[in-house]
C-alpha cells in the first residue's frame, strides 16, 4: 500500500487535500532510505517524565521539559522523546515545555498561551509559579509579597516563603493552603471536616506538622496522628 506513493507521487496532491496540508503543484517528491536504525548510541535524555494515572481514564505520561531561551534542532529532539516514550510504554505522551519569558515560549509553542496571573488568590493556587520565577525581579517582588507555604513536586523539600508582616493569622491562611496544595498534587481526597479542621486550625507548630506528614500519608485523615489526647475527639 506504500509502494504506490513512490511510483505515482501526483495522488498525494489529493491526499494531502483530504488532510488539510497544502501542496504546490510543483512539489518535488524524491524517495530517501528507508533505514531509520541509529548506527552508535546517542544519549538522549527528557528533563522530567512522570507518569499519570487520572482516576477517570487511561494512563498517559508527562514529559517535561525545561527551556530558558532558544536551542537549534530543540524542536526535533521533543519529537524524538514523544516517539521514544510512545514506543517504549505504550502509553499517549504529553510534551510540556515550562519557559520563563513570552519569546521562548513562543518559539518553543506557537503563542504563550498562558494567561497572565495579575491578582494574588489566583497566584497563591500556583505551586509552579515560585519555582519558574526564579532570581529574576518577578521573583524577588514575589518573595515579598506571597504569604503561603509552597511545595513542587520533586524538589522533596517543602519550605517557607515570605509571610507578610508575620501575622498569625496570614501565616496559618498559607500554611493550610500549602498543606492543602501538597494533597492536592499527590491525588489525596480530602474530606471537609478535614478540610475544615486544616483551615480553622491557628497553632503554627501543629500547621508544620501536619505540612510535613502531607508529603508522605496515605490518607488525609493520617495528618492528625499521634496528636495527644487533646487534639482527638472525645468518645
Amino acid at each position: 500500500m506504500h509502494r504506490i506513493f513512490q511510483e505515482r507521487p501526483e495522488i498525494l496532491g489529493s491526499v494531502f487535500e483530504v488532510l488539510g496540508v497544502p501542496l504546490s503543484e510543483k512539489a518535488t517528491v524524491d524517495a530517501v532510505t528507508t533505514d531509520v536504525t541509529e548506527t552508535r548510541p546517542l544519549e538522549r535524555r527528557v528533563d522530567t517524565v512522570l507518569r499519570i494515572g487520572p482516576s477517570d481514564g487511561e494512563d498517559f505520561l508527562l514529559a517535561i521539559e525545561s527551556q530558558s531561551g532558544r536551542v537549534a534542532g530543540k524542536e526535533a529532539s521533543w519529537a524524538y522523546y514523544v516517539a521514544y516514550l510512545q514506543a517504549k510504554f505504550r502509553l499517549p505522551v504529553l510534551l510540556l515545555v515550562v519557559c520563563q519569558d513570552g519569546p521562548t515560549a513562543k518559539w518553543a509553542a506557537g503563542p504563550d498561551n498562558l494567561p497572565v496571573i495579575t491578582d494574588a488568590r489566583t497566584a497563591a493556587k500556583n505551586l509552579f509559579l515560585e519555582v519558574t520565577l526564579g532570581n529574576t525581579p518577578a521573583g524577588e517582588k514575589w518573595n515579598r509579597i506571597m504569604s503561603f507555604v509552597s511545595y513542587f513536586p520533586g524538589r522533596g523539600t517543602v519550605r517557607e516563603t515570605a509571610y507578610l508582616e508575620g501575622k498569625t493569622e496570614g501565616r496559618a491562611e498559607g500554611e493550610a493552603k500549602g498543606i492543602l496544595s501538597v494533597l492536592e498534587v499527590r491525588g489525596i481526597p480530602v474530606t471537609d471536616s478535614v478540610r475544615e479542621r486544616i483551615t480553622s486550625c491557628t497553632d503554627l507548630d501543629r500547621m508544620d506538622t501536619w505540612l510535613e506528614r502531607s508529603r508522605t500519608v496515605e490518607r488525609a485523615e493520617d495528618l492528625f496522628d499521634e496528636e495527644g489526647n487533646a487534639d482527638k475527639p472525645m468518645a
